[in-house]
């Protein structure tokens, strides 16, 4: 993916990295994964973070998992 700078990119990598744990669970995706599937690029890495902060995935080593409200959110279909 090309860097991103917009406000509607990083929403967009936010989703894009969303959609890839939802995909994947109820199996964790591992760093590698969320590069070679969405690129190793800052805006990536900020997009993960974010998510990581406001407690939609939580790192468990050097993978990442769903949170409870993230399941809960993605069954609402929000």
């Amino acid at each position: 993916m090309h860097q991103s700078s917009s406000p509607q990119d990083a929403e967009r990598l936010q989703r894009a990295a969303l959609a890839l744990a939802l995909d994947r669970h109820p199996k964790r995706v591992h760093r590698k994964q969320f590069k070679a599937e969405l690129g190793d690029t800052p805006e990536v890495a900020a997009a993960i973070s974010y998510l990581v902060r406001v407690r939609l995935l939580r790192w468990e080593d050097e993978e990442l998992a769903l949170t409870v409200p993230a399941l809960a959110f993605a069954e609402l279909g929000l």
